[in-house]
């Protein structure tokens, strides 16, 4: 017998006839039945009849089989799930072994349209909540924040990932290194730390630490430059996030423009620049002007409050088209605005709070960090972190930044004198890497600009000491 041509009548909107294909399907092959259940994960995801039908079908099956006759009386018993039923089984009527890959799809997509709805139903609440002038602002918004916050991460959502699904990730990081990309995440910009490095990781929390004056900021400047520059010229949709406690977005901005214009910042608040230094900055401001790069420059953020202005910032409309995060920058933990008893526990709150962010959006979390002042003058090591071992636990990797000419030039007691030798002029120490190596790589730092770079000629060997 030929098939019935599946077309949904004009009366149906799409998301009725997916519900009809979705379920009859199920009662044909039961054994997916437990796979949508991680899909559709709320009650009253669907509406109405296929709602009642959906819960029939959920409960009676059993070991992978469906009990038949109990199931089909239960929806007889009600007449318009029992039409709903019909009709479902007349559109789909031909048995079929649909691909595991369709039945997700059509779950999600009714998951989303649910999903939709019961958000369109906190935003109703929200108007009460913000009409509330005895309620404060903050509160209010972060309120209705929270409730979308648990709708996104509760809903229709399938946190369960087969091998099969997780060997396609793979197979592109292999081809992505093959490739001469980093292949396991977000590129820093610096060919030689992403030798060891392998980039930035999707869901990992990466700890950037050193002494003030080492380039802390400055490095991180750098290396937003490169990823939102990549953003940019690739047509990506994604954006970058920096929550900077310390500095206004418009210093941050100016350092990054000097850096790129190569201009000495000092020399222009001095008003001696050049006129072709004065149009190089020009143009520095014009072209960073058009990066996808968001600051937040709010004093003592907690992790709550950057994650929900995370939600804000995943959904940000720009010339019409949403603009989704890539990765994130927080400068630095110890001004982040968590309580808790104690440095020790306030600071491992921390570190935790922005590995959440980093998992909840499947991104890479920058986060700088102050390092002890018994470093001082010498290469940091891991016992050095400031208050807490979680951010070394917690962290997928973990790089010191140090400059010894910093110390030389200072004339500073604590100064090691083997660093006498001008090649060191910055090191990037990666002393945690969980799936690479460690160790020392050299970079050029030029002072006048705030501006890493590659060095010209890889000295690695004989950074081998460290």
């Amino acid at each position: 017998m030929q098939d019935r041509q599946q077309v949904p009548s004009p009366a149906d909107t799409e998301s009725d006839y997916t519900a009809r294909q979705l379920l009859s399907t199920l009662w044909m092959l039961p054994e997916y039945i437990p796979l949508v259940t991680q899909v559709l994960t709320h009650d009253r995801l669907l509406e109405g009849s296929a709602e009642y039908v959906w819960q029939v079908i959920k409960n009676h099956v059993g070991n992978g089989k469906l009990d038949i006759p109990t199931a089909l009386e239960a929806i007889n018993r009600n007449g318009k799930a029992r039409q709903f039923f019909q009709q479902a089984q007349e559109e789909n009527y031909a048995p079929r072994k649909y691909s595991e890959r369709q039945i997700v799809a059509w779950a999600n997509k009714l998951a989303e349209k649910g999903l939709r709805r019961f958000g369109a139903g906190i935003a109703e609440k929200a108007k009460g909540s913000l009409g509330n002038t005895r309620i404060p602002l903050d509160e209010a918004i972060a309120e209705v924040m929270r409730e979308f916050a648990a709708l996104r991460s509760q809903g229709g959502v399938n946190t369960w990932r087969s091998s099969a699904e997780v060997a396609i990730g793979t197979r592109r990081m292999i081809e992505a290194v093959e490739r001469g990309e980093t292949g396991f995440g977000v590129g820093t910009g610096f060919p030689s730390v992403d030798v060891v490095l392998g980039g930035f990781k999707n869901g990992e929390l990466t700890i950037l630490a050193a002494r003030p004056s080492m380039g802390k900021t400055a490095a991180a400047c750098e290396v937003i430059l490169h990823i939102a520059t990549c953003y940019y010229e690739s047509g990506s949709d994604e954006c970058v996030g920096f929550f900077s406690a310390e500095t206004s977005a418009e210093l941050l901005q100016l350092r990054m423009a000097c850096s790129m214009a190569k201009v000495n910042q000092s020399k222009m608040r001095a008003k001696k620049l050049t006129p072709e230094e004065k149009q190089r900055l020009d143009d520095a401001v014009d072209y960073i002007a058009k990066l996808p790069i968001y600051i937040d420059e709010s004093s003592r953020p907690t992790t709550e409050n950057m994650l929900l202005r995370c939600l804000a910032l995943d959904n940000v409309f720009v010339n019409g088209e949403r603009k989704k995060i890539g990765v994130v920058f927080f400068d630095f933990v110890e001004l982040a605005g968590d309580v808790d008893a104690n440095e020790v526990q306030r600071i491992s709150k921390v570190a935790l709070g922005l590995k959440v962010i980093a998992k909840y959006f499947k991104i890479p979390v920058v986060a700088l960090s102050q390092v002890d002042r018994a470093a001082e003058g010498r290469m940091p090591t891991l016992v050095d972190l400031r208050w807490s071992g979680q951010l070394e636990q917690l962290s997928y990797a973990v790089i010191f930044l140090f400059r010894p000419s910093y110390y030389k030039k200072r004339k500073d007691a604590s100064y090691d004198p083997h660093f006498d030798d001008e090649r060191y002029l910055a090191i990037w120490m990666i002393a945690k890497n969980k799936d690479g190596p460690t160790g020392p790589v050299q970079m050029r730092f030029e002072e006048e600009f705030a501006k890493f770079s590659d060095p010209e000629v890889a000295q690695a060997a004989d950074l081998d000491r460290w």
